[in-house]
């Protein structure tokens, strides 16, 4: 009977020994865990408020950058308002010298056509002027060998009557 007794007994006391010590090393581990967890929510709180204050220092350093870049905008607009104003005037002035250089163009080309129509009309005087002066070239070159012609009738008749007159 002490066997049956002492053996559960001892069984039941080491059990609870390292029940006992598992326990203890499940607190700790339980503990260990908490604080773990407890330092990696501070981690990350810290971490969060870290990221919110440079969320906000960005937050107003973007407001500040848009107030500067809508100052900088007005000044820009205002400036090409006035480039636009100014090259508004400047195309106009241009349109104006434009349609006055389109007058002057058609004033031009009209006496340009005036002038090309005495140039032609001088070119086809030229031209019967020349015409003429070929008619009259060859007239001339067969008064010449008319001339050339008779003369040499006029030698040979008269080489004739000289020749007449010598021989009775």
């Amino acid at each position: 009977m002490k066997f049956y007794v002492i053996v559960p007994l001892v069984a039941l006391l080491a059990f609870a020994g390292w029940r006992w010590q598992m326990a203890g090393e499940l607190r700790h581990a339980v503990a260990a865990q908490q604080a773990a967890l407890e330092a990696k929510r501070a981690a990350e709180l810290k971490a969060e408020q870290d990221t919110q204050r440079q969320t906000m220092a960005a937050v107003l350093a973007e407001q500040e950058q848009r107030k500067k870049d809508r100052a900088t905008l007005a000044a820009r607009e205002l400036a090409d308002q006035a480039a636009r104003q100014t090259l508004l005037n400047r195309l106009d002035a241009a349109r104006r010298r434009t349609a006055e250089l389109v007058r002057h163009v058609e004033v031009v080309q009209r006496d340009i056509a005036d002038e090309k129509k005495s140039i032609a009309e001088l070119e086809s005087t030229k031209k019967s002027l020349q015409a003429e002066q070929s008619v009259l070239r060859e007239l001339s070159a067969k008064a010449e060998a008319n001339i050339k012609g008779l003369n040499a009738t006029i030698e040979k008749f008269t080489a004739r009557a000289t020749g007449h007159t010598s021989t009775p």
